[in-house]
């Protein structure tokens, strides 16, 4: 009797799972970073490495790494270049300062301009973690557009490593040195194994 439910668990799984994998990831953030990845149209994997994906490495969700910030936006947008990690600049468009307080200690993080047609900021930042736990070069971090004007949630277990991290073909741009932290930001994503 045990055998045969055993078998039917088993056989529901299969007629249920049409084939798919499941993905991996404690969050939805988590969850929709490994859909993209297994994506082959979207994925910037190697070839070889998309055969062998079994999902990103997170560190587990840390409240202490949810804050509020103090968005201070320029008067206009001001624009500069930053170097990327193929050595080319990209002109982006710098849209002022977001302060957080981690550790009771302050930070004062620029913000540019996010991706064309969606409504956040985009923060590149470094910490101590770069090189040993995450992508050496830095991670990435998209604050949504704050609703009240000088309050912006930053959440760092959102943080992602640039395309470039996988993928050399990738041109990233470089954190720019007065986004490195002299601390641990042990949130969000890691390396890539």
């Amino acid at each position: 009797m045990i055998q045969r439910l055993s078998f039917l668990i088993v056989l529901l799984f299969m007629c249920c799972n049409n084939g798919k994998k499941i993905v991996p990831g404690k969050t939805p953030f988590q969850r929709n970073r490994n859909i993209s990845f297994q994506d082959v149209s979207s994925s910037p994997l190697k070839s070889q490495d998309l055969k062998n994906f079994t999902g990103l490495n997170f560190y587990d969700l840390d409240s202490t790494y949810i804050l509020n910030g103090e968005l201070q936006l320029f008067p206009k947008p001001i624009t500069e270049f930053l170097l990327t990690s193929s050595g080319d600049k990209r002109r982006v468009n710098k849209m002022g300062h977001v302060v957080v307080k981690i550790d009771s200690k302050p930070f004062t993080l620029l913000i540019y301009e996010g991706e064309p047609g969606k409504e956040e900021y985009f923060l590149p930042f470094g910490d101590l973690t770069n090189g040993t736990e995450t992508y050496g070069a830095g991670r990435y971090l998209d604050l949504p557009f704050s609703k009240d004007n000088n309050i912006i949630k930053v959440d760092f277990n959102k943080s992602y490593n640039p395309y470039c991290a996988y993928n050399e073909k990738f041109s990233c741009p470089l954190v720019p040195l007065n986004n490195i932290l002299d601390i641990e930001v042990e949130a969000g994503e890691k390396n890539f194994k």
